[in-house]
């Protein structure tokens, strides 16, 4: 991938879908279709969370399987981790300069200190006989449909002597508090249910308890209703064939994009979505991006770079532009693209962030 310049993003169907695959798919075909194609770059950088997520999954995988044995363990798995993570994001222009995550992440060291105290926990419960027996607890567990186009991986499956239970770990919110909502968002629940619905096709038998766990230790439980999962299995298939017929019959990739603040927020295609930057509206719902002409550039005292730019209805300023991130700005470039920008106090006013990434509109 060139930096600064969008590439061609092409189309090819879905093999299989998973349960996080099938909620998003939900939300957005295209978003979905592009993420699934190993050859499509992200064309924004993954929130340091993500990154911080991936290992703390990791480390709890980890322990499950009893590779991590005590507390030295845990802190040489950590560390081990978040530098394979911080390696390979100084290879990539979009996330270099996120590196490293104990100053980038929200809340790194309690999210480091929580996951010790998880695995401590699991370590306690280990030497208290929870994992006697060779199927106490599986992490990872291979689940799928019979035909293979629906599957995924429980993150841990604990055997009880009156069923099993599927575990699911979050290392962020799970309910909706900011809506003032504490139940189980229901994008997870959907999660679950299909994952149950997948343990019985894979198994043979249904679990007897479905359970998310937090970060902090909080657990919620997701009633199984057998009925609701063999739907939900079921959508999940026609979802597949659904998008994947789309793409045989040569549809635009604008018949698979549906816009939206929700679905476009955390999405990492968006640059190259013609859909999102015909349907997005300037307001604090929508990400904070803007794509426009170069109408004034100015180099200030302190090296930072401060541009006017104009898309023929309204104009903003952006401030604090590093032009070692943004090299195209010591080019004569005209028309450019900048996304996840932070809003200033002022009105139509934007400055850098820790994920503001720019890009050469051709």
């Amino acid at each position: 991938m060139i930096p600064y310049v969008i590439p061609a993003m092409c189309l090819k169907p879905i093999e299989r879908i998973s349960p996080s695959r099938y909620v998003s798919l939900e939300a957005c075909f295209l978003r979905e279709v592009w993420a699934a194609n190993e050859q499509v770059s992200l064309l924004l950088p993954r929130p340091p969370a993500a990154h911080l997520g991936i290992v703390i999954h990791k480390i709890l995988e980890l322990t499950v399987k009893g590779i991590i044995k005590g507390d030295e363990a845990i802190y040489d798995c950590w560390n081990e981790e978040i530098a394979m993570i911080e390696k390979n994001m100084k290879g990539n222009w979009l996330e270099e300069h996120l590196a490293p995550l104990s100053k980038t992440a929200p809340n790194y060291e309690v999210k480091r200190q929580m996951c010790f105290l998880r695995v401590k926990t699991l370590l306690y419960h280990r030497s208290r006989g929870l994992f006697r027996s060779d199927k106490g607890m599986q992490s990872e567990v291979p689940v799928k449909t019979s035909d293979g186009t629906v599957y995924g991986k429980i993150d841990a499956v604990q055997f009880h002597r009156d069923g099993v239970e599927i575990i699911d770990y979050k290392t962020g919110a799970i309910t909706d508090v900011l809506y003032g909502d504490d139940s189980v968002k229901l994008a997870y629940e959907k999660q679950m249910k299909l994952y149950a619905g997948l343990f019985h096709s894979e198994y043979g038998t249904w679990p007897a308890k479905m359970t998310i766990i937090g970060l902090n230790g909080e657990v919620y439980n997701i009633r199984l209703e057998i009925d609701e999962c063999l739907n939900i299995v079921e959508d999940a298939k026609r979802q597949l064939n659904r998008v994947n017929k789309l793409i045989l019959n040569r549809e635009p990739p604008d018949h698979l994009a549906r816009a939206s603040p929700n679905a476009c927020k955390y999405c990492s295609f968006r640059p190259a979505c013609s859909v999102y930057w015909k349907e997005r509206q300037n307001t604090l719902e929508w990400p904070s991006d803007f794509c426009g002409a170069i109408k004034a550039k100015q180099t200030l005292g302190n090296g930072l770079v401060r541009i006017m730019l104009g898309d023929g209805k309204i104009d903003i300023i952006v401030r604090g532009l590093l032009p070692s991130r943004h090299k195209f700005l010591l080019e004569e470039a005209k028309r450019v693209m900048f996304c996840d920008m932070r809003r200033d106090n002022s009105p139509g006013h934007f400055t850098e962030g820790y994920r503001t990434t720019g890009y050469i509109v051709q």
